[in-house]
Order: C-alpha cells, then sequence, then structure tokens
C-alpha cells in the first residue's frame, strides 16, 4: 500500500469516526431535551394540581367552568339521552 493510500484511509477512518460521534451527540442532545421537556411539563401539571387542592374555592369554579363548557351529544346518537359529555 502507498503512503498516500494509507493517509487518505486514516484519515477517512478518523473522519467516519467523527461524523458517528457528532451523530450519536445530537440523538442524546434531542432525548435530553425531550426528557427536560417532560419533567417541565410534570412540574407544571404537580404546581396546579397543588393550588387546586389546596384552594377548595379554585377547585369548585373549575369544575362548574368545565360542566358549563360540555359539549352535547349529537340527536339521534346512542348517547344523546340528553346527557353531557
Amino acid at each position: 500500500m502507498k503512503l498516500t493510500t494509507a493517509v487518505l484511509a486514516a484519515g477517512a477512518a478518523v473522519s467516519l469516526t467523527i461524523a458517528v460521534i457528532g451523530a450519536a451527540r445530537l440523538r442524546q442532545g434531542t432525548r435530553h431535551q425531550a426528557e427536560r421537556n417532560e419533567a417541565t411539563v410534570a412540574r407544571n401539571q404537580l404546581d396546579w394540581l397543588a393550588q387546586m387542592s389546596a384552594i377548595p374555592d379554585l377547585a369548585t369554579l373549575t369544575s362548574r367552568t368545565r360542566r358549563r363548557t360540555a359539549v352535547r351529544r349529537p340527536a339521534g346518537s346512542a348517547e344523546s339521552a340528553g346527557e353531557y359529555v
């Protein structure tokens, strides 16, 4: 094998290794960002739940609002006995 061929082969191997490592780091970064997003959403949900359980008036207001904005089933459907969903 000539020296230039050996140098080119070594350079190609190094370039391939760097590309593989870069792709793995990008994939890992994306996964970690998704995990951080899930943690943030879970924290927000827990904060909201803590507020709802700590302030009974707020919990009552929320349940009333849900009942008022409920969607009725169309007439003639099997579940449309005048009940809200």
